[in-house]
């Protein structure tokens, strides 16, 4: 510039070098998209749900651990494989899907795999080394009031089950033997 205290200051045009980071950053990210669904289609989870964790895709996330859930539910081994999966995520890992669970755990229908999620990790990772790490505590303060709900929905669904039963039971006494004929 040409200001008052005799100082030039020269001027770099970056335009370029930033749309051009912009470009491979953008490229990059379309590369790891297209790896993820590829995953998704081969069912290749595992892999799946790292590209998800780094691209921070809270849905793709929801979706793979659902899917590595009821792949294993069959053989009733999903609490187990996310439990394998819990003890070897960093701590930077368990922080976000932590605070993913928080996230899906505000809704009725995500909840079921956010408590899975929640369960693997305090069943896995002794409770004094989550109290001691930045901000899960937190997060586990935040999840509690929404299982409360939660559990409180389910036990009055098991009640209302119960209704339901004996309605039924009632009700079949009302039924004649199928032998009978009417005439």
């Amino acid at each position: 510039s040409g200001g008052a205290d005799s100082k030039i200051a020269v001027w770099r045009d970056t335009t370029k070098e930033k749309d051009d980071a912009m470009r491979e950053a953008e490229e990059k990210n379309i590369l790891m998209e297209q790896k993820l669904s590829n995953h998704l289609r081969h069912k290749q989870y595992e892999e799946a749900l790292d590209i998800a964790l780094e691209l921070d895709k809270p849905n793709q996330v929801l979706r793979v651990l659902t899917e590595i859930v009821e792949k294993d539910a069959k053989s009733n081994k999903g609490l187990e494989t996310l439990q394998r999966h819990a003890v070897n995520w960093p701590l930077n890992r368990l922080t976000q899907i932590l605070r993913y669970c928080r996230e899906w755990n505000t809704r009725a229908r995500n909840s079921h795999i956010a408590m899975l999620v929640v369960k693997a990790v305090v069943t896995k990772i002794p409770a004094a080394k989550l109290a001691s790490y930045e901000g899960i505590p937190e997060i586990f303060a935040c999840i509690a009031p929404y299982a409360e709900r939660h559990f409180d929905r389910l036990d009055g669904l098991v009640g209302s089950s119960y209704l339901l039963d004996f309605t039924l039971f009632s009700m079949g006494s009302l039924h004649c033997d199928s032998s009978e004929n009417y005439s």
